[in-house]
């Protein structure tokens, strides 16, 4: 397997706004202004849409020898997310930004810790093997598919498995993290085949809740499974 592209490593904290915000209030230009300025960032909110969060992309933080590039980085009225090309250096901007904003705009430290740290990666990889040949029980489902695309678009072409998802039962899920499903958690694995490129490729595009490095052993899991 290998890994052609990491397009996101977002991690997400949440907390109870009422606990964070600075009892003096926000001034909401200073914010946006200051986080332009610390990190450098080329797009960032207009003041008219903060209400749904105040979103920056494009910037950078410089930490002794050490770049990271921040893809973006949303501040919410009760959460913070923030994506840079690996889920480590995401942890580190976090934690870096968390501790600036409470020094800089004396946000305080929730006295209610956030359940839990929510992750999501997306990476971009091309397998070793085909899909199709593990498969082998959808063989029929396949051949039908076949036939019924040649019969409705008088197209003979053969079929192949563009991909599949696993994941948990929200149900299943404990209360504390029900609530975070439609927000922030996914609890689906994504497997499916990159557009634009061909089947023989082998080419993949995969989504899953975890951090880049879970996200690839999982990968690779699958991919010894295919050997």
């Amino acid at each position: 397997m290998k890994i052609i592209s990491i397009e996101a490593a977002r991690v997400t904290e949440m907390f109870v706004s009422d606990e964070v915000k600075p009892t003096g209030g926000l001034y909401m230009p200073d914010l946006i202004r200051l986080f332009s300025e610390r990190f450098g960032f080329i797009h960032r909110p207009s003041l008219d849409r903060v209400q749904a969060g105040a979103e920056f992309k494009g910037g950078m933080l410089a930490i002794g020898k050490k770049k990271i590039n921040i893809l973006d980085l949303t501040v919410f009225n009760n959460a913070i997310t923030i994506n840079t090309p690996n889920s480590q250096d995401t942890e580190i901007v976090l934690e870096d930004t968390l501790a600036w904003a409470q020094k800089t705009f004396h946000f305080r430290v929730p006295q209610t810790p956030s359940p839990i740290t929510f992750y999501e990666s997306q990476m971009v990889v091309d397998f070793d093997h085909a899909i199709d040949k593990k498969l082998a029980l959808f063989k029929n489902l396949k051949n039908a598919f076949e036939s019924q695309f040649e019969t409705v678009y008088h197209v003979p072409t053969p079929a192949h498995i563009s991909g599949f998802f696993i994941g948990v039962d929200p149900q299943q899920l404990p209360a504390t993290l029900v609530p975070f499903c439609a927000q922030v958690l996914k609890p689906n694995m994504t497997i499916e085949r990159r557009l634009g490129f061909p089947y023989t490729q082998n080419r993949f595009f995969s989504l899953a809740p975890f951090s880049t490095d879970a996200h690839t052993q999982l990968l690779e899991t699958f991919e010894k499974l295919l050997a």
